[in-house]
């Protein structure tokens, strides 16, 4: 459908240029703190064939996108445990993976102009 490949052609222009912010978790009662930072989406490839597109209850728009691959390289770790100081390590990792899969959801909402037009 032209939808279907319109906002395939949108995910795969727009998805590779996303700037990922550091994640990171240090959560009270865990023992455990942990970040990543340095990911770079620029490999992220979403075969057209493998894309879905629905309308779900809320209603909402639902993409689905199998057989997704990507290579991540020089994603910088770090993780600590908070009881024991000389536990933890940081480091640099890549990762692959030819078979993942994504799955968005958007929140449809009438926006006021098209409210007023509809009345």
């Amino acid at each position: 459908s032209r939808a279907r490949d319109a906002l395939l052609s949108y995910l795969s222009s727009y998805l590779p240029t996303v700037e990922v912010p550091p994640v990171s978790r240090c959560a009270e009662g865990e023992s455990l703190a942990y970040e990543l930072s340095d990911i770079d989406l620029s490999s992220l490839h979403i075969p057209p064939d493998r894309l879905t597109l629905a309308v779900a209850d809320g209603p909402a728009l639902v993409l689905e996108a199998r057989g997704v691959s990507f290579r991540l390289r020089g994603v910088r770790w770090k993780v600590q445990h908070q009881r024991w100081a000389r536990v933890g390590g940081e480091g640099e990792l890549e990762c692959h993976s030819g078979a993942s899969e994504i799955r968005l959801s958007f929140r449809l909402d009438q926006t006021s102009a098209t409210r007023a037009w509809a009345a």
